[in-house]
């Protein structure tokens, strides 16, 4: 890690936040530092572009579909399709 490119802070913050903060960064093999960093990150970038949610969405349709026919046999082959991208 570069150093010179981070400044050491203290950081008083509630423990039940603390806790909380800990259990996210363990949940994804993070350290607590590069949680907070991460979430503070976030929270610069504001909320998502629509079209990136609908893309993610489309995303998860196909995998659900390829994954139906292994949880109920009975499912059709195919799941049917998405409703069109609107304008």
């Amino acid at each position: 890690m570069n150093e010179d490119r981070y400044i050491r802070i203290t950081l008083r913050i509630p423990r039940d936040l603390h806790a909380r903060l800990q259990q996210a960064a363990d949940g994804v093999s993070h350290s607590m530092n590069a949680e907070i960093i991460a979430r503070i990150e976030a929270s610069f970038r504001g909320p998502p572009k629509l079209e990136d949610v609908q893309a993610a969405l489309y995303v998860l349709h196909d995998a659900l579909a390829q994954t139906l026919p292994v949880f109920d046999p009975a499912a059709e082959k195919k799941a049917p399709e998405p409703p069109p991208q609107g304008e």
